[in-house]
């Protein structure tokens, strides 16, 4: 089996024993700009050095799962335009990767994989009821409700970063507006200091290709610059004001959170926990945890590899997930 993470900027892929262990991996820059077809060719190459692996281990490979932005219909594998593909107008990715490939293809939404991925081998193993975030240059994540990842009619529920937490607020990719993305996001929070910093402060904490740089940015927040540190507090809040959502909607028993923006986890998530226990019902808001994501970027392409596992299972004997 091999597990695909399709991002805006790299595919990844594994090679993936039922139980886990991973018997190779590969990387390429996704290189959106390219188009569709140099995507789907970096998509073929990283599966081919990952399944060589997995080859050279005695493994045959039976199928992949791929874990997509959404929107996305995961039954049919229509990609309806995410952000970083904006190329992709009802675009029928399964359909494509089948004729290449020739084997069953298994899509899901990235935020639903890592979900997925955090509750098969990371810090959410063995709950049943589990909320997981993960923030980076957007807001992703799933829902795990009863030990089952909830998908909605269509295939469309679990984005999660698109749960309004300011009405009337900033502008979101997405179209919409207020959405936890224009917030708790490393493009929420670059906003945020764009507003904030001088061109020549903000210059500081942008890498070399304009993007924001969290670990720099936090740095200048840790050392006292109050413009910078507030800029974290209000991520922070309106992350809190979105976990106080999930609480009182799931009571879920563990919210995990993964992404760039993790890596600041002192000056977020402390301001996010005090604000969902000023917000949600005081009994399953104090006793839920808050973690970090224990796969950290590996969280959706093992969890691509546990659906589409999981899928093989339920054709050959019409059983139920294993996850």
């Amino acid at each position: 089996m091999v597990g695909v993470d399709l991002g805006g900027t790299n595919v990844r892929a594994s090679a993936v024993r039922p139980d886990g262990s991973v018997m190779g991996f590969a990387s390429r820059p996704t290189e959106v700009v390219k188009g569709t077809s140099s995507i789907l060719a970096r998509i073929e190459e990283v599966v081919e050095k990952a399944s060589r692996c997995g080859r050279e281990e005695g493994a045959r490979l039976v199928a992949l799962g791929v874990a997509v932005p959404g929107p996305l219909e995961a039954v049919s594998g229509v990609v309806h335009q995410p952000p970083n593909f904006p190329q992709w107008r009802r675009f029928p990715l399964k359909k494509h990767l089948e004729e290449i490939f020739r084997l069953p293809i298994f899509l899901d939404n990235d935020g639903n994989c890592a979900a997925v991925g955090e509750r098969w081998l990371g810090a959410a193993s063995g709950c049943r009821h589990v909320v997981v975030l993960t923030l980076g240059t957007g807001v992703g994540g799933g829902l795990i409700v009863d030990g089952e990842l909830v998908r909605g009619a269509e295939g469309f529920a679990g984005e999660v970063g698109h749960v309004v937490v300011a009405s009337d607020g900033a502008p979101c990719n997405c179209g919409g507006r207020g959405c936890l993305e224009a917030y708790s996001s490393a493009t929420g929070l670059k906003r945020m200091l764009a507003e904030r910093l001088t061109a020549r402060e903000l210059a500081e904490v942008l890498d070399e290709d304009g993007r924001l740089d969290v670990k720099a940015a936090a740095a200048k927040a840790r050392r006292g610059d109050q413009r910078c540190r507030q800029a974290f507090t209000d991520a922070g809040r309106f992350l809190g004001a979105a976990l106080a959502s999930f609480v009182n909607l799931f009571n879920p028993q563990m919210v995990v959170i993964g992404g760039g923006m993790a890596g600041a986890w002192g000056l977020i998530v402390p301001v996010a926990r005090a604000e969902m226990l000023s917000r949600a019902f005081a009994r399953p808001a104090r006793r839920v945890r808050i973690l970090k994501s224990a796969l950290g970027g590996r969280a959706g392409v093992m969890g691509a590899a546990a659906i589409a596992w999981s899928g093989l299972a339920r054709q050959a004997r019409g059983g139920r997930c294993f996850l």
